[in-house]
């Protein structure tokens, strides 16, 4: 029932509707609670595709400390460079519409 995969999934899940970040530093926060050991905080963070445990425990002692605004901040860097369908556009739609057709011929 509560398989890595169904963890991983849940987590995706609540990525998709809140921030990576906060939600990995509450995980982390509330196996420290628990007083689980790094080691295993971190594998069971990797395996679900969450912040590693240093990461997590960085951001933790911020908002602890008060800098709530700081946990909050989103700073993914944005958009660095085109990516390959910015430069050609045509090929992406023949790679969708070549998709879409070898799906239909199954």
């Amino acid at each position: 029932m509560n398989s890595k995969e169904n963890i991983g999934d849940i987590f995706e899940l609540c990525v998709s509707k809140c921030n990576f970040k906060t939600l990995s530093t509450l995980v982390y926060m509330i196996f420290k609670y628990f007083d689980f050991i790094w080691r295993d905080i971190d594998k069971f963070m990797s395996n679900m595709g969450a912040m590693r445990c240093i990461t997590a425990n960085k951001w933790a002692e911020i908002f602890i400390n008060g800098d709530f605004d700081m946990l909050m901040k989103d700073e993914c860097g944005g958009k660095r460079s085109d990516a390959f369908f910015d430069t050609y556009p045509e090929i992406e739609i023949n790679a969708k519409l070549f998709v879409v057709d070898g799906g239909a011929q199954r």
